[in-house]
């Protein structure tokens, strides 16, 4: 069981933070400072904003575009190799009907 002490998340002091087995405490410190990467990106880029959870719930927006981001292009590269292994199998079924 990890144990993640005295880390800024999203604007808040988190004194403690049990993170069970899900992941270690280098994955978790690693996640939270690219969490915090976009809320000061967000904090910095977005003046007019002055309440906490509302920059969180930007910033849960901006994670969720990068991840649909990533997902799309996953999606686009693994179509483009499936089109690519159908037409490789195809052209061994015409080269193996030659024969």
């Amino acid at each position: 069981m990890s144990i993640i002490k005295q880390r800024k998340v999203l604007g808040y002091t988190i004194p403690e933070l049990n993170l069970g087995d899900d992941f270690d405490e280098l994955t978790a410190s690693h996640f939270i400072d690219e969490i915090q990467k976009i809320y000061a990106k967000i904090e910095s880029s977005r003046k007019d904003i002055s309440d906490t959870n509302r920059k969180a719930a930007l910033t849960a927006l901006e994670m969720m575009k990068e991840l649909d981001r990533i997902q799309n292009l996953q999606k686009h590269i693994s179509d483009k190799y499936e089109k690519k292994i159908k037409d490789l199998v195809k052209m061994l079924d015409d080269a193996q009907s030659v024969r």
